[in-house]
């Protein structure tokens, strides 16, 4: 039997990640009637590489307990075996996502509701939110279910380009970490249209490798396989754990990314950058954009999806979230191992000539 909550939120927020926990933060701002829900229990696990460039400062104040590891920059190795240091003008931070998250949520003050959200109605007034155990009405809905976004679907905006990722955890002392990779994010370009990665946290690393070919997709394990012996001395011969899989966004945001009464942000909209997979800085960012889009849409009574598309792509633009869909990195860079390997030796010149850069 669905219950049925018969109160109508101004706002209601579908997915506690980075990109939904930035939204709700700014929503609470402007209004008091907010829901949020969430399918897993919180503090949960997130695969992620955990990596925050100088960038997420602009957003948060990362406190220290928060904080795995300072990041200096990317050390980026091509396949025939030239790396290249290119180090940030201000330090980023690496983080576990499972204490992340955890934090953000601590910043809201709107309560942590868990429910699966398995569909919604759009009525005249408000947006029926269909959970699994409960119904909620809404104003309007933000989705940011990640991904398989169950608020994308709702609104008919296809997603083209999905990425496979893998990684696993390894548990290695602090001073072999120091030793042997230290503050930097290693990437490491060894197969067409993918790479591999390890990120350091304070007494362990994680290990993941993402692709989109269909090669990757058919045999993701032989390719890690081949990753895991090409770093073994990195992580000091040390066995692997656990391999778990995630699917990540690689076409940039989306064209629809608002319909009635909704929004998309985060991975559930496109927002990682196609080259890298990185996303919670951008997921966030655009959490924040659709908060103030929403309180210009009550302001002026405006729910429907002309209204909403204009405005929130219009504030995207302004904060340059959408050159994200221009980016042609996977083309320029990732389409073979000889164009991977050009691009590191311009990187290599360009970072012995130039001053640090960030992102």
């Amino acid at each position: 039997m669905i219950l049925s909550n018969k109160r109508v939120y101004d706002v209601a927020v579908v997915g506690a990640g980075p990109a939904g926990l930035t939204a709700m933060f700014e929503l609470e701002k402007h209004f008091d009637s907010l829901l949020l829900l969430e399918r897993k229990k919180f503090p949960r696990n997130k695969l992620c590489a955990g990596v925050l460039p100088p960038r997420i400062h602009e957003l948060v104040t990362i406190p220290d307990e928060v904080r795995q590891r300072p990041l200096k920059g990317y050390r980026i190795h091509s396949p025939s075996g030239l790396s290249v240091e290119s180090k940030f003008l201000r330090e980023g931070v690496i983080v576990n996502r499972k204490d992340f998250d955890a934090f953000l949520l601590e910043r809201v003050n709107t309560k942590l509701t868990h429910q699966k959200v398995m569909g919604l109605k759009f009525k005249q007034n408000h947006v029926q939110i269909q959970g699994e155990k409960t119904s909620y009405q809404a104003k309007i809905v933000i989705g940011a279910d990640g991904v398989n976004s169950i608020i994308r679907k709702a609104i008919n905006a296809p997603m083209q380009k999905i990425a496979l990722a893998m990684q696993t955890d390894i548990l290695l002392p602090e001073a072999i970490i120091n030793d042997l990779i230290g503050n930097w994010f290693e990437v490491y370009y060894f197969f067409p249209y993918g790479y591999g990665w390890i990120s350091p946290l304070k007494d362990s690393v994680k290990v993941g490798l993402g692709g989109i070919s269909s090669a990757f997709w058919k045999e993701p394990k032989k390719f890690f396989n081949r990753f895991f012996d090409l770093i073994s001395e990195k992580i000091a011969n040390r066995e692997r754990g656990t391999l778990r899989t995630w699917r990540i966004p690689m076409s940039g945001p989306l064209e629809i990314l608002a319909g009635e009464r909704s929004f998309l942000v985060g991975d559930a909209g496109g927002f990682v950058y196609p080259g890298t997979g990185e996303g919670v800085y951008y997921g966030m960012k655009s959490g924040k954009i659709a908060g103030e889009t929403i309180k210009e849409a009550f302001e002026q009574n405006r729910y429907d999806k002309f209204f909403l598309q204009n405005i929130y792509s219009q504030k995207l633009a302004e904060s340059s979230l959408l050159v994200l869909r221009s980016t042609t990195f996977i083309e320029d860079v990732l389409a073979s191992n000889e164009a991977a390997e050009k691009y590191v030796k311009r990187l290599a010149i360009l970072t012995s000539q130039s001053a640090p850069s960030s992102p």
